[in-house]
């Protein structure tokens, strides 16, 4: 017996809490109480018993303890997992990627199909990026779900170092290209040049040490872009060549060597005089003309480096055979088979 028979209905641990039977000796309890003498109340908040997220195990039989609905955690169902917003059509408990823990309303991240971490397993664990959660983050520490680089490292899971050793990437001549967005190579300062920009050259430089710097007129002089050699300006300003970097390279003409010559680009011309002196060999071909734009006699068109031959053949009336239909006297070669 749980209260004492035939003294009518006494309370049960309380007048709110449940009433005596005097016939039986067993308590009836009130909604929101339970166990057998009606002892212990239901989580309440708000006047709402589980915060209204939730079933109480009340009665006689019952315990007093929350059944959550999902999204809802603790001991009166009053926190909603992480991730969970009811408000919020397809919202998800820890982002799909964990469980939330009913007694302490925090996610335990899975590693099934990646390796998820942060308060809604949202974001990826340390060491690990990318959308999936599934990229090893190499030099580097994880924020989100992005590899954020170490200094001097670069790409998207930090696994390039720019040139150089540790704290002198790019030797102190250039700028490390790093950073998870980068690529990890160099951006040399001025006048340094190779891929760790190792090695030096600047117009003047290059006229001191390369050239002839008594030369008439002066050489004009630039750094390969990729080496850093020494070599003759060539760029939107000027096309210079020779070997002291003071004439017009092939093709060009003009006080600056900033002109075309005029010669169909089968040869070059006179700084000045803008004269062509054409293309005469079996590369760039035999062309004549004073623009340069017809074969020279004796080679077919169209890029006059395959001989123009009609061949008579001795001791037969059959008319010579030439390789070019135009051909004429005048610019074939006969020949004897």
């Amino acid at each position: 017996l749980v209260c004492p028979k035939g003294l009518g209905l006494l309370p049960c641990s309380g007048p709110q809490r449940g009433l005596c039977s005097d016939l039986t000796g067993v308590c009836f309890c009130a909604a929101g109480f339970a166990t057998p003498n009606c002892s212990i109340a239901c989580p309440t908040v708000g006047g709402q018993v589980c915060t209204g997220h939730g079933l109480c195990a009340d009665g006689t039989a019952g315990d007093g303890r929350c059944t959550c609905q999902t999204g809802y955690a603790r001991e009166d169902c009053g926190v909603p997992c992480p991730g969970y917003d009811p408000e919020v059509e397809g919202s998800r408990i820890c982002a799909g990627h964990g469980v939330c823990v009913l007694t302490t309303a925090q996610c335990e991240c899975t590693a099934d199909e990646g390796h998820w971490g942060g308060a809604d397993c949202s974001e990826c664990a340390q060491g690990w990026y990318g959308e999936q959660c599934n990229q090893v983050c190499v030099h580097g520490h994880t924020e989100g779900r992005v590899c954020v680089c170490d200094p001097g490292y670069a790409t998207a899971n930090c696994s390039v170092a720019c040139p150089g050793p540790d704290g002198d990437r790019c030797y102190g001549h250039g700028e490390c290209l790093d950073g998870h967005a980068r690529n990890g190579t160099c951006q040399c300062h001025p006048d340094w040049y190779t891929a760790d920009c190792t090695v030096f050259c600047s117009p003047r430089w290059c006229v001191e040490t390369a050239f002839n710097a008594t030369a008439w007129p002066p050489p004009r002089t630039g750094c390969n872009s990729h080496t850093g050699a020494c070599e003759c300006e060539q760029t939107g300003t000027g096309q210079w060549g020779g070997a002291d970097c003071n004439h017009c390279a092939y093709g060009f003409m003009g006080a600056q060597c900033n002109q075309d010559c005029p010669c169909s680009g089968h040869g070059s011309c006179g700084q000045f005089d803008g004269v062509c002196q054409c293309d005469m060999d079996e590369i760039h071909g035999f062309w004549d003309g004073a623009a340069c734009n017809v074969c020279a006699k004796g080679w077919a068109e169209p890029l006059c480096t395959t001989k123009n031959v009609a061949v008579s053949r001795s001791g037969t009336d059959l008319a010579a055979i030439s390789l070019d239909p135009d051909a004429d006297a005048d610019t074939v070669v006969v020949t004897d088979e």
